[in-house]
């Protein structure tokens, strides 16, 4: 029968050692995964409340809403605090599809989540208002973005389902 020398432990150990730090590896990766998956879908819902808070104000409070269908339809009528007032409620809106933009080009929104707010982007950008706003206001986001939705103007002149204001009904 055959003895453990000290150098044969040592290799033994070795081994082991590696095997250990193997699976820990592997450890690590699956919980940076999940947690990748987790801060991606946070960052969705934050994104998506913003959506329910800006459909709360427009939903809940008449004025709110008034002072949204004419910026985006019939800017002329608004007086200087009611153009700020749309021009916040816009800029809100921009950052939203920023957002969503960003998780895309990450690769942390899922294709049918980024689809929908594609159509939701054509179909707003496809009115008068957003998009003085957005000539006025693009230079506040990354030139990537700016390209994106510079093209998702264009689009929407022939792709988005027609925003109605009250005139029009």
């Amino acid at each position: 029968m055959e003895t453990l020398t000290l150098e044969n432990g040592y290799y033994i150990s070795q081994i082991v050692a590696a095997v250990i730090l193997v699976l820990s590896v592997i450890y690590l990766a699956l919980q940076v995964r999940q947690n990748t998956s987790a801060m991606r879908l946070s960052n969705f819902q934050a994104v998506s409340i913003s959506w329910a808070n800006v459909l709360g104000a427009l939903v809940n409070n008449e004025e709110v809403s008034d002072i949204y269908r004419r910026g985006l339809f019939e800017q002329d009528t608004l007086n200087e605090i009611e153009q700020l007032r749309f021009r916040s409620l816009g800029m809100q809106i921009l950052r939203m599809f920023h957002e969503c933009f960003e998780e895309q080009q990450e690769g942390g929104v899922r294709q049918a989540r980024w689809e929908s707010s594609q159509r939701a982007s054509l179909d707003i950008m496809q009115t008068p208002g957003m998009q003085i706003l957005w000539s006025l206001r693009k230079h506040w986001f990354p030139d990537d973005f700016q390209v994106y939705m510079d093209n998702l103007i264009k689009v929407s002149a022939t792709e988005a389902k027609p925003l109605t204001s009250k005139s029009e009904e």
